[in-house]
């Protein structure tokens, strides 16, 4: 993969462009990359209603945040990834090091692994964003 920090773009435009570049033709709700604080670094979001790419990073980052305390409570480690079946859908949401986390809204016809996959696969693009050698 191209080295996106040769580019000279923010964190946040190199994340945009792997999302734009991995996701391309993908079918979603929503993808959004939220920071510790559940602001949104980076998303690409199908519905364009006011407020939902903050709403949704929040609900990501909440959904971490309180796996991780749970986690650590009960000493079962650190969490790698949520899974939060809905009615009508499914929410993925991978944990990245330094309290970031990428997840994806999902329809039930689409294939779920397939799409949890792709989220590993930015997930560690994104984390070669954040270590480069």
């Amino acid at each position: 993969m191209e080295s996106l920090n040769s580019l000279d773009l923010t964190l946040g435009e190199q994340m945009q462009h792997l999302i734009d570049k991995i996701f391309k033709n993908a079918k979603y709700k929503a993808l959004v990359v939220a920071n510790e604080d559940g602001f949104p670094i980076a998303s690409k979001i199908k519905v364009k209603e006011e407020g939902i790419e903050e709403l949704i990073s929040a609900l990501f980052n909440t959904m971490l945040t309180t796996e991780t305390r749970i986690s650590e409570k009960l000493a079962m480690g650190k969490p790698k990834d949520i899974l939060f079946t809905l009615e009508k859908g499914t929410i993925v949401v991978n944990v990245l090091e330094n309290k970031l986390c990428c997840g994806m809204i999902l329809q039930n016809s689409v294939n779920i692994p397939f799409y949890k996959f792709k989220l590993e696969e930015l997930s560690e693009a994104i984390l070669e964003i954040l270590n480069p050698e």
